[in-house]
């Protein structure tokens, strides 16, 4: 994770990622990652992905 990446997270509770990689596939995707916490007061980290439009 990167500065802005952990600062993005902690201002707005989220942070838009590009061209991530797929250590099993190796392929690239863009995700928004999610910060909450649990009941316990815990971090969960989230990852949300764009819908892909079909070709």
């Amino acid at each position: 994770m990167t500065k802005q990446i952990v600062e993005e997270l902690l201002n707005t509770g989220k942070a838009n990622l590009r061209k991530c990689r797929s250590r099993k596939y190796g392929k690239t995707y863009d995700a928004t990652l999610l910060l909450d916490t649990d009941d316990k007061g815990q971090a969960v980290f989230r990852m949300e992905f764009p819908d892909r439009k079909r070709k």
